[in-house]
């Protein structure tokens, strides 16, 4: 009997074990299961709280990776500017710093923000200003050695590049048209292989735009804003699962 309930007393071990285990949230180095992990979520409502005439935009994880701080126009002259913060899941932003304009700058300069363009191998940045219009590649440099390489997944304009904190996966918004609208949010390995589209970009509508990956690499912040035409809206922060 003793032994019997030895037996049955490590059985549940391991089951309690195992169980515990699937708890776990998934390393750096997990497969990416975005297609299957949930659709996108909306974060901010700004046309709720109309405190911002052009919405939302320029989202960027903390580093506790729970909240996201992002920029909104608090005024109708477009002079005035606020940094707020919201958590993942949504809500009423808070007051987070002024400012009087938007500046990369200013996050930057906050040791609370996860950067995101660099991983411990890789930086990443666009070629906006470089190449021909609506044209733009990916510029990957190694930090070791300081060499650039260009990345594309074809032609077409790509913008606003940041990487997985792995070093495995970029993500970045992309037009194949080459434009300046209807961008959709993709996914590739470093060498632009294997891309793939995490959010579809409407045409002339829905601009998905300056991603922002978690420092657990489990999401991926952006802005969703219009464009141009019939059937502008303002930009609200949305978030969508990587794996």
């Amino acid at each position: 009997i003793r032994k019997r309930g030895e037996t049955m007393t490590r059985r549940w071990m391991t089951i309690l074990a195992v169980s515990l285990l699937s708890a776990i949230p998934r390393a750096h180095s997990a497969g990416y299961d975005f297609e299957g992990c949930g659709p996108e979520r909306k974060v901010t409502d700004s046309m709720a709280h109309r405190d911002s005439p052009s919405g939302y935009s320029y989202p960027k994880f903390l580093k506790d990776g729970e909240r996201v701080v992002f920029t909104g126009q608090y005024s109708s002259n477009g002079r005035a500017f606020r940094y707020a913060v919201v958590g993942l899941g949504g809500g009423k932003p808070g007051f987070y710093a002024e400012s009087g304009g938007w500046s990369s700058g200013f996050y930057a300069a906050d040791p609370a923000v996860h950067a995101g363009a660099c991983s411990a191998e890789f930086c990443v940045a666009d070629s906006f200003g470089e190449h021909q219009p609506w044209q733009n590649i990916i510029l990957l440099t190694h930090r070791r050695t300081g060499r650039t390489v260009p990345v594309s997944i074809g032609l077409g304009n790509h913008r606003s590049p940041t990487i997985t904190p792995d070093g495995k996966k970029i993500i970045f918004s992309y037009n194949s048209r080459g434009r300046d609208d209807a961008f959709s949010l993709m996914i590739a390995n470093t060498d632009g292989s294997d891309a793939k589209v995490l959010v579809e970009g409407e045409s002339r509508r829905h601009v998905n735009w300056l991603p922002s990956v978690s420092p657990d690499g489990r999401f991926v912040v952006y802005g969703k804003e219009g464009s141009y035409g019939p059937g502008h809206f303002p930009s609200d922060i949305y978030v969508k699962c990587l794996r």
